[in-house]
């Protein structure tokens, strides 16, 4: 008498032997074919002899691995090896998805201070990882390394620390906090915090063994990971795996692996969405059928109503239903969802007094009366907490009664992490506290934005999202990214609005001109004004692992150029 797996690994070994043959994942080259498919015997026998082979490397139980999060076999079935011998994975990002190598060799040490890994998994060959080792890049590397094939070679005994079934209250995975307002950080998941969030989220988006997942966000990012590999292997359904470069490449490359893999589930950041959408308003879209997409979760960054909205106005005609996007609100120190919106039913947008909200925390809804206008703010509803999962708003909400307020969210619940890691220790945690304003109105989620980014201008006050909305409405893809952040010059007493343009396509129009539209569209959209607009080539600004601009750095690098008149 077998007993329900109580860990996603323990899921894995199931599915082996009772459908061996089912797919598990499947990979799509550049030109969008699945040209590899692994079933779930497959994947448990790689699991196996991994386990065997990283044990034999020096792995203990309890030692913090670093892999390498490739979107390849090698990485998942490491990471599944890494947590059956007791040991903890630590997945880092890939250097070609980063802006410049110095970044990436900067995040890497900081995760390696953090971790104190035993050993270092599939680090970059050639350049790259001379340049790791280099003196002048601080080298040499932190741990030990060891390539995909070392961590691969067969012949070894399986340990006697190999477990199918490990126990749910240990670690089973570090991973990055996104690093919006500040540096990332560490969080410690537990088996069980795993095994709850992707089960409870499968049953939101009701999950069916015959699903195809789709999944271009990067492996070391929780929608990646959790959402797009872990969570599949928990419902039995299969993942189709698409290299982030392919989506970099074209947006739209993402929409059609939808089309032509028969994808019913898949996951990105609102800034996807926009993206694609403008794209697909220049490229040819005939092909393209949505049909069979069921759910299309959103979030891993502030969410636009503008970019479902458009979403929504170019994919309609295609075979998209309303009702398949799903706001949803998520962060790493709850392993990914928090809430999720209710599959079937359209997304909701709803309108609220601006000032009272932002200043006050008092959630005013406009009348039916009110159409629009620089007073009011329009929020979409990021859904309903998953089960078990308790969200608090306070305590600023709860002086104030009964009534609806916004306030610093909390979160508790089986989902939550163990608690974040330094020097390679976990300090415990009983809840998380978000640094995310935000309300339950109508019994859904909505957030605000982040205590420190609220900007005043001219008696209004603005989120920096709702400028970098409004000036992308205007520009479309002519500028690749648009961020709003306030500062206070050195010689000034004030704080200024600063608005940076990164350039996008090519034939775009002239930065005197986006300028000069960017200003016009904030002062018609919102009645305000920037103090300075930079304009900067495309990459330029740093960003989260999920695409969100780090607003603290952008400060930082506009500082070092002396940017700023």
């Amino acid at each position: 008498m077998h007993h329900p797996p109580s860990t996603i690994l323990a899921h894995v070994a199931q599915r082996a032997r009772d459908t061996p043959e089912r797919i598990a994942w499947a990979f799509l080259d550049r030109r969008l074919c699945q040209t590899e498919f692994w079933t779930y015997c497959q994947t448990w026998e790689a699991v196996r002899c991994r386990a065997a082979a990283v044990a034999h490397l020096g792995v203990d139980p309890g030692d913090r691995v670093l892999i390498t999060a490739a979107s390849r076999p090698e990485f998942i079935t490491t990471l599944l090896a890494v947590q059956a011998i007791g040991a903890i994975p630590c997945p880092v990002g890939v250097h070609r998805l980063f802006q410049s190598l110095d970044g990436y060799l900067d995040g890497i040490r900081r995760i390696a201070d953090q971790a104190l890994p035993r050993i270092w998994i599939g680090p970059p060959a050639g350049g790259p990882g001379a340049a790791l080792n280099d003196p002048a890049n601080g080298g040499p590397l932190p741990c030990p390394t060891a390539t995909w094939k070392e961590a691969a070679e067969g012949g070894h005994p399986l340990p006697a620390q190999f477990r199918a079934d490990p126990d749910p209250e240990a670690i089973a995975l570090v991973q990055r906090s996104s690093g919006t307002t500040a540096h990332p950080h560490l969080v410690a998941l537990s088996h069980g915090a795993l095994q709850h969030n992707t089960l409870e989220l499968g049953r939101a988006v009701q999950a069916e063994t015959e699903d195809r997942v789709l999944v271009w966000v990067p492996l070391y990012h929780d929608m990646g990971l959790v959402g797009g590999v872990l969570g599949p292997l928990s419902w039995g359904a299969t993942s189709v795996i698409m290299d982030p470069m392919t989506y970099l490449a074209r947006p739209l490359n993402w929409v059609i692996a939808m089309s032509q893999a028969g994808t019913t589930l898949t996951a990105a950041p609102t800034s996807a969405y926009l993206r694609v959408a403008r794209e697909a308003s220049q490229d040819r879209t005939a092909a393209i059928d949505l049909r069979h997409l069921r759910g299309a979760v959103v979030g891993a960054e502030p969410v636009w109503p503008h970019a479902l909205e458009l979403f929504e106005e170019r994919f309609c005609p295609l075979g998209l239903r309303r009702g398949v996007l799903l706001p949803a609100y998520g962060l790493a120190e709850n392993t990914l969802c928090v809430s999720l919106h209710p599959l079937g039913q359209p997304f909701a947008v709803h309108a609220f007094r601006r000032d009272p909200l932002l200043r006050q925390g008092l959630v005013i809804p406009a009348g039916a009366e009110e159409t629009g206008g620089n007073d009011l703010i329009r929020l979409v509803a990021c859904g309903y907490p998953l089960r078990g999962v308790e969200l608090g708003i306070g305590p600023e909400a709860a002086a104030r009664g009964g009534e609806p307020s916004a306030g610093e969210i909390t979160v508790r619940g089986p989902s939550l992490m163990t608690g974040p890691m330094t020097s390679g220790q976990v300090q415990r945690a009983n809840e998380v506290q978000t640094g995310d304003i935000g309300f339950v109105y109508r019994g859904q989620v909505h957030l605000v934005g982040r205590t420190k980014d609220l900007i005043i201008r001219e008696g209004t006050s603005i989120l920096p999202a709702e400028i970098e909305e409004a000036v992308g409405r205007e520009l479309g893809a002519e500028a690749h990214g648009i961020v709003a952040v306030s500062m206070v010059p050195e010689s000034a007493t004030e704080e200024i609005l600063v608005l940076v343009l990164e350039l996008g396509r090519e034939g775009s129009a002239g930065p005197g001109l986006l300028e000069e539209r960017a200003r016009n569209a904030l002062y018609r959209q919102l009645g305000v004004r920037p103090d300075q607009v930079v304009i900067r080539r495309r990459g330029w600004v740093p960003r989260t692992s999920s695409g969100k601009p780090q607003r603290h750095r952008v400060r930082e690098q506009l500082w070092a150029e002396s940017a700023l008149s």
